[in-house]
């Protein structure tokens, strides 16, 4: 069986030999880059199957970069990693699953996981992130609503749920979205 290459873009070398080395540890040949630019040439030798960016970086941004393997790499199984607010990034980068700052070892592995499981199916992962992303946003807005969370503590209380109970993310969303959804 043909080891997944996974292209890790991120500026941080601590950040990013951390990320590395839990990726190798669960099987992925991983090769890494610390700017936008690097990690183009790289992905134009490698041809990765996976990607994981990180929002910020130097020259080419993570979002510019995601658009480049997409399109030119059909490269579909893209994990972008962003400090900014959920719905800044998801509008701005909707060929990746966006994860908000800090990012649990388990949450790269699942999307990257479940990402990978659709990726030979063209339409499949589109349908299946934006599914994600609708019903994350639905549970974000019971929290927003009834507990007054800002969107970006709705969101860091959804992956809070999921990691404590060690559930996905769409498991800890749909228990929230259950939880509320006759108060409204």
């Amino acid at each position: 069986m043909k080891q997944v290459k996974v292209l890790l873009v991120v500026s941080d070398t601590d950040v990013k030999k951390h990320i590395k080395d839990m990726l190798k540890t669960s099987g992925y040949m991983v090769y890494t880059a610390g700017d936008g630019a690097s990690a183009l040439r790289l992905a134009k030798s490698v041809a990765p199957d996976a990607a994981v960016i990180d929002e910020i970086l130097h020259g080419i941004n993570g979002i510019e970069v995601t658009d480049i393997l997409a399109r030119e790499y059909n490269t579909h199984a893209i994990i972008m990693m962003t400090a900014g607010t959920y719905k800044k990034a998801s509008m701005r980068a909707d060929k990746a699953v966006c994860l908000i700052k800090p990012v649990s070892d388990a949450m790269v592995l699942e999307a990257l996981d479940t990402l990978l499981k659709h990726k030979n199916c063209q339409t499949e992962p589109d349908k299946k992130i934006r599914g994600l992303q609708r019903k994350i946003n639905t549970a974000k807005m019971y929290l927003m609503e009834e507990e007054h969370y800002t969107e970006e503590e709705a969101h860091r209380y959804i992956q809070k749920q999921a990691m404590d109970f060690s559930i996905n993310m769409d498991e800890a969303a749909g228990n929230i979205i259950e939880k509320y959804k006759n108060s409204l």
